[in-house]
């Protein structure tokens, strides 16, 4: 027969290994001891009798008393009557009449050799404990017959001292836990949370430091030219290079409309030289006139110039921007990769949930299948 672990695995395609995922073998191990002890309280009188466990009391040992700590239920407790050389059966009392069975003259609660009787309650440490009365000896010992709930590991293919119809419902119980396990332990996936969710994150605060440089970037840009015409760099001597141009332009247009110069009350324009029949004049005038364009156009490209070395800033703004949006397609890629992976997942947890319901409807038919158990065991209190 295949390992509970094989049967498991089969069931609900789970990987059990000694460490890693969950769940691991230590985990199967627990399930299936739960569920046999699950399984065995469930059962009718009659299959829990074949889990059934003998503690003997003053039989090779000095014990008076049992724990009942780990022990399941107590189907009925025998005491040897050492004049006949039989158990007699024990009567069952509730524990608040317990010390009125050393009164031999009390006909419903008193206890003798041939009328023993036992009762549970906690001992002097707290523990619940059962009590035989008389207290046995090693003349007349006493015997406990109990329901002894197994231990169940992952490796194995049979459990001893447990109803063989209810074996099989042992891996189904294990199956339905390791599925519950798997889809808790589906709340935290490292692939997810932390290696390509991580990686978005790592894209996206690399997007964030590029866009704080580049606003730095046009900051200093703005700041460059909200002071541009206060710029020592803009003076020449003691006139603006802005003035230059204003002045070079201002005299060439007086050269050519015919507006006076000078102080001169007559207009000395290429016009006034042109009316006055006088060409070597105006051609004069004409060449005064493209001096101060020439003069204009330098102080311009100086103008330029200097303008040009305050766009610095702003040249490798769009660098900037190229490189956080390929952080950001790589952002998009992982994010992409996390949707996969979410999908993924997405399914698998919806088939562990649905083999779950499959496999807890099996696991309810077989046991209503075994019968529930009702009505009291042998050996109930007497009143």
């Amino acid at each position: 027969m295949a390992t509970f672990q094989a049967q498991v695995q089969g069931l609900t395609s789970l990987t059990i290994s000694s460490s890693g995922t969950s769940p691991t073998e230590a985990e199967l191990t627990q399930f299936l001891t739960d569920g046999a002890k699950e399984i065995i309280n469930q059962l009718p009188n009659t299959l829990k009798e074949k889990s059934m466990s003998i503690t003997n009391l003053y039989i090779g040992n000095t014990d008076t008393t049992m724990d009942l700590d780990g022990k399941g239920q107590i189907i009925y407790v025998t005491r040897e009557n050492a004049d006949s050389g039989v158990y007699a059966p024990c009567r069952r009392i509730n524990a608040m009449y317990g010390d009125l069975t050393n009164d031999s003259g009390n006909i419903i609660y008193g206890s003798s050799a041939t009328d023993p009787v036992y009762y549970v309650e906690s001992n002097s440490g707290g523990n619940s404990t059962l009590f035989v009365k008389p207290t046995p000896t090693a003349a007349q010992p006493a015997k406990v017959y109990h329901i002894a709930y197994p231990t169940v590991a992952y490796g194995d293919s049979a459990i001893a001292n447990f109803p063989d119809e209810a074996e099989y419902l042992v891996p189904l119980y294990g199956s339905i836990k390791a599925l519950q396990n798997a889809m808790g332990a589906m709340q935290t996936n490292t692939a997810i949370d932390t290696t390509a969710l991580g990686a978005v994150v790592t894209e996206l605060n690399r997007v964030d430091n590029i866009i704080v440089e580049a606003s730095d970037k046009i900051d200093a840009y703005y700041s460059s030219i909200g002071d541009i015409d206060d710029t020592t760099e803009l003076w020449d001597n003691t006139n603006k290079r802005f003035k230059d141009v204003r002045d070079a332009l201002l005299k060439a247009q007086n050269l050519v409309d015919g507006t006076t110069m000078a102080g001169d009350t007559e207009p000395e324009s290429i016009q006034y030289w042109l009316n006055d029949e006088d060409p070597e004049m105006a051609q004069a005038t004409i060449g005064a006139a493209n001096l101060e364009l020439q003069r204009a156009q330098t102080s311009i490209s100086e103008i330029s110039s200097i303008a040009s070395s305050y766009n610095l800033e702003l040249a490798g703004v769009n660098l900037y921007l190229a490189e956080a949006n390929a952080y950001i397609s790589q952002a998009q890629g992982y994010i992409g990769e996390v949707n996969t992976r979410m999908q993924r997942e997405t399914q698998k947890y919806q088939w562990y949930q649905n083999q779950y319901q499959m496999l807890k409807q099996d696991y309810t038919q077989g046991i209503s299948s075994l019968g529930v158990a009702k009505g009291k065991m042998a050996g109930s209190e007497t009143k």
